[in-house]
């Protein structure tokens, strides 16, 4: 299962892009982007490591094509 996150201000407009998350495969992954997601610094704090497989794998495919 992957997830697509968003920033955005108090009244629920996006303040930046959109950001897939994921893979999560398990309830260790979902808590990790739970425990991610309600510290709420997105800018500041990187996507923890077991959830920013996607970002690795469309680099990868990016390169080879």
């Amino acid at each position: 299962m992957m997830a697509l996150v968003q920033p955005c201000t108090n009244d629920r407009v996006a303040s930046g892009p959109a950001r897939w998350i994921g893979p999560i495969a398990d309830s260790d992954s979902a808590a990790a982007l739970r425990d991610w997601l309600v510290l709420g610094q997105w800018e500041n704090i990187p996507v923890p490591r077991q959830l920013d497989r996607h970002q690795r794998w469309t680099r990868d495919s990016h390169r080879r094509n």
